[in-house]
């Protein structure tokens, strides 16, 4: 139930192979995340010069964009132009408008980032991978160097994150040479754990001149401020203004406690006892089910995948790519104080089968109650089927070279969120603890607004931001603060989640009423997963004359 795109425009195809081969020179570890592999020795360029060097680059590419004939371009070019119109705005806007660059950059996290991505997938043999991870290795030394000039206004707390970063780095070089131990020839190996080591030495010593050098004078303010919060909400034409973000928060969480305080009276009873202490019992006796140990974690995450996807595909939730399939990996050490739970890891573009990876983190102090039963099902929805795995590597088959561009936050991230929703809806694990823990992760998304809106326009401090988070989510310090740590560096992103699902949702109903008994759940699923990542102010847009397009090849088209 896929439309055929249509790309025919001279002039976009000139521009649009401009930006792709330009941004993949510019960024090696974009083009390797992406499956293009010439670029897999390098690391990216680094520093105030290459900031400058970008800035330039998007603007050009922004008007060049803008300059295109609107009435000669086809639907998909229409939509692809303002998809990058959009993108260069907001590139622009952090690194020109905000100069937000000036605060740092976590240099330790892009170098393992560039080398766990040529490590763990597959797409050539391991000797030819490894040659291209120990030229990034042989880099890393000019890469500290050069990056330095970053270090211009650093906020004490992201001094704090870059330098957890470079100390847990090393981990991942361990990692690596206990990985290829007698799998690669000797000379290779050796050629490794020579680059490996003069990588560390440069790291320790990135990190003497930071701890000396920028620490003592760390004062830079990474909260965005109230005008320049509102003048992102506007850029990504959400439809909100702060004050009724805060306003859909409050409800959410509101509605959620009370989901919470219902499913925990069903799974302990009521009594005479007070709210707070029913959740809490509820909450350790769904904790206290689940694996024994975290290798039975990743095996019960695996079989949750399989359980999930066996079920969009029996229902007709959505349909499967033709060839796809879904790793569960343990996140990396030095990932770990970003990443408490899980994430996920798209597939390259190109790859056939589209293979994503789905991080799960180790607790600390090996404490699995993270890892419990219900939290694994619903965590493998959002992550796996049909959440994030199911609408990326369907988005990947999209022919449009611009579409692969498309990194909408509030259409990914309210997607998997919409989905846990609706896969309930649906009959799938809907237990008494599955829906309590769905309830509680309600409340995360909904605090997560809150908490996103408070903090960047500076009515909260970041300790205030942890505390709200413990209070309403039941999360430990430690999580906590490791959700707020990726809160400070990417303002915006925590709303996307509870405003993307309920701008997704309202978008369904309004092509509900327009297209009455021709539309289909089917049909709508459809739409989101292949037609890519694109801001929901442009599907919006664009979505109702895909529709109109679909029911004009006929029924067949829309699943009826």
């Amino acid at each position: 139930m896929r439309r055929q795109p249509v790309y025919r425009h001279p002039g976009f195809r000139k521009i649009a192979e401009h930006f792709s081969q330009e941004m993949l020179r510019r960024d090696p570890l974009t083009a390797t995340y992406m499956g293009e592999h010439q670029y897999d020795g390098l690391l990216p360029e680094v520093g105030a010069e290459a900031v400058e060097k970008e800035i330039a680059f998007h603007r050009s590419m922004r008007d060049a964009f803008q300059a295109l004939p609107e009435r000669e371009l086809s639907l998909d070019e229409r939509l692809d132009r303002a998809v990058m119109v959009q993108l260069c705005q907001q590139a622009l806007f952090f690194q020109e408008d905000l100069r937000r660059w000036r605060l740092g950059s976590d240099l330790a996290t892009t170098i393992g980032d560039s080398l766990f991505l040529l490590f763990v997938r597959d797409f050539a043999p391991l000797a030819q991978r490894l040659e291209a991870i120990v030229s990034r290795l042989r880099s890393v030394p000019v890469f500290l160097m050069s990056g330095r000039t970053l270090f211009q206004d650093v906020p004490p707390r992201w001094g704090e994150i870059y330098l957890e970063s470079a100390d847990r780095l090393p981990d991942l070089f361990d990692a690596l040479a206990k990985a290829i131990a007698g799998r690669v020839p000797a000379t290779l190996q050796q050629e490794f754990a020579k680059a490996a080591a003069a990588a560390r030495l440069a790291l320790e010593q990135f990190r003497t001149w930071f701890t000396n050098a920028i620490m003592p004078n760390a004062h830079g303010d990474w909260a965005l401020g109230a005008g320049p919060f509102q003048a992102l909400l506007q850029l990504r034409r959400l439809g909100f203004v702060s004050g009724e973000l805060h306003e859909l928060g409050d409800v959410c969480l509101r509605q959620a406690h009370d989901r919470i305080d219902q499913m925990a009276h069903r799974l302990v009873g009521t009594g005479a006892r007070p709210r707070a202490e029913i959740r809490k019992e509820a909450y350790s006796r769904v904790q206290g089910k689940g694996p024994a140990t975290f290798e039975q974690a990743l095996d019960t995450y695996r079989d949750a995948v399989a359980r999930s996807r066996a079920f969009v595909e029996m229902t007709r939730f959505a349909t499967l790519p033709d060839e796809e399939r879904l790793e569960i990996v343990e996140t990396p050490s030095y990932m770990a104080h970003l990443i408490p739970f899980a994430a996920y890891l798209s597939p390259e573009r190109t790859a056939r089968p589209q293979k994503g990876i789905y991080l799960v983190t180790r607790g600390p102090a090996a404490d699995l109650a993270r890892h419990n039963y219900a939290d694994i099902s619903n965590t493998s929805v959002h992550e796996g089927y049909p959440g994030h795995h199911l609408q990326l590597s369907a988005a990947n088959l999209h022919p449009g070279q611009m579409r692969s561009f498309a990194g909408s936050i509030e259409l990914c991230e309210g997607w998997a969120l919409y989905c846990e929703e609706a896969m309930k809806h649906r009959g799938f694990e809907a237990s008494e603890e599955n829906l309590f823990i769905q309830a509680k992760d309600e409340c995360w998304r909904a605090a997560r607004v809150l908490i996103d809106v408070n903090i960047h326009q500076k009515t909260w401090t970041y300790d205030q931001g942890v505390q709200f988070l413990i209070e309403h989510t039941s999360m430990d310090e430690a999580a906590a603060r490791a959700e707020m740590n990726r809160y400070t560096l990417t303002p915006g992103q925590p709303l996307s989640y509870l405003v993307g699902k309920h701008l997704l949702t309202r978008l369904k109903e309004d092509l509900q009423r327009e297209f009455g008994g021709d539309f289909s759940d089917l049909a709508f699923h459809d739409l989101v997963l292949y037609e890519g990542s694109i801001p929901l102010s442009l599907a919006r847009e664009y979505y109702p004359q895909m529709m109109r397009e679909l029911l004009a090849a006929g029924p067949a088209r829309l699943g009826a």
